[in-house]
């Protein structure tokens, strides 16, 4: 039997009498890679904030590693890293490098992990950059790298490639199978790309019907 290394159950979010979902229900297999689509405005981002804990919902239970993750926030905030917007978290002044050293240094992570992250994404050539120079493609690199420097358990990204080139992308599709297969990283992400559903899933949830089907 599959284990599930998050439940949610009977989830009900609202935003100025909108209302997003009710009854929600979801599992996540544990070192799975479940894509999440959905027409905008369907609730994917906030799906996404929702897991991270960083909005709670209305009403309803996640358990994360058996943990009641809606009670419990910080006992499994160590295991999620998390991409939402490439912009936030970051010194404009600062470059590249000097945002990855900050960053390892709050998580306390190992130079060779700093060493590992900007290999795999091939920040090397940008590591003199100003964040506040740098290009989408490069922004959103960062950001994954700091989602993961800490080795989470669980990655919640939103928009897998979000206004980035074709280069940049294969990176990241790269970067996801080696975390999944290597790191044995459990993988959520938002898209809009059927082929990065079918290219890089092993499940896909259908926000809209609520459906989830293995690939």
């Amino acid at each position: 039997m599959a284990e599930h290394i998050i439940e949610v159950s009977n989830l009900k979010k609202s935003f100025n009498g909108r209302t997003l979902f009710t009854s929600l229900n979801l599992k996540i297999e544990k070192q799975s890679v479940t894509a999440v689509t959905g027409k905008n405005g369907s609730g994917k981002t906030t799906l996404i904030k929702i897991l991270a804990g960083l909005i709670l919902p209305d009403a309803g239970k996640i358990i994360v590693s058996g943990v009641d993750a809606t009670r419990r926030r910080k006992s499994v905030k160590k295991m999620f890293g998390v991409v939402i917007n490439p912009e936030l978290g970051f010194y404009p002044q600062l470059s590249v490098y000097e945002n990855i050293k900050f960053i390892s240094y709050i998580y306390k992570a190992r130079s060779s992990m700093m060493d590992e992250v900007i290999e795999k994404l091939s920040l090397e050539d940008f590591l003199d950059t100003k964040f506040a120079v740098c290009s989408s493609g490069i922004k959103h690199r960062l950001s994954i790298a700091a989602a993961i420097i800490n080795k989470p358990e669980i990655l919640l990204l939103d928009e897998l490639t979000r206004s980035i080139d074709m280069e940049t992308s294969q990176k990241i599709y790269e970067l996801i199978g080696f975390l999944n297969k290597e790191s044995k990283t459990t993988v959520f992400f938002a898209t809009h790309d059927a082929n990065e559903v079918k290219k890089l899933a092993h499940f896909h949830y259908n926000l809209e019907n609520r459906d989830i089907n293995r690939i």
